[in-house]
């Protein structure tokens, strides 16, 4: 049986912010590029966390509906850079 395999993500990550742009902090970037599929999750969750603050193109009745679906969304990505793990090692 293959040993399983984990990030380490002690603490809450830290993200980097702006109102209108969310990055990980530089050497944690750099850090990811060698894992591309990890990266890629990285980014999304970022993009779908920048999301929440101003759902663009929403209307006023669903922006809380979809504030929340971008939270989902993101905390998916997040989780999933685990289990994409594997692939980039």
């Amino acid at each position: 049986m293959a040993p399983r395999v984990k990030l380490r993500l002690d603490g809450q990550p830290i993200f980097e912010s702006t109102p209108m742009f969310c990055f990980l902090k530089r050497d944690t970037e750099d850090a990811l590029r060698s894992l591309p599929r990890v990266y890629q999750r990285s980014v999304a969750a970022l993009r779908f966390l920048q999301q929440i603050g101003d759902p663009h193109f929403v209307s006023d009745e669903d922006k809380e509906i979809m504030q929340v679906a971008y939270l989902r969304a993101s905390l998916m990505e997040f989780v999933a850079m685990e289990e994409v793990l594997l692939f980039d090692l």
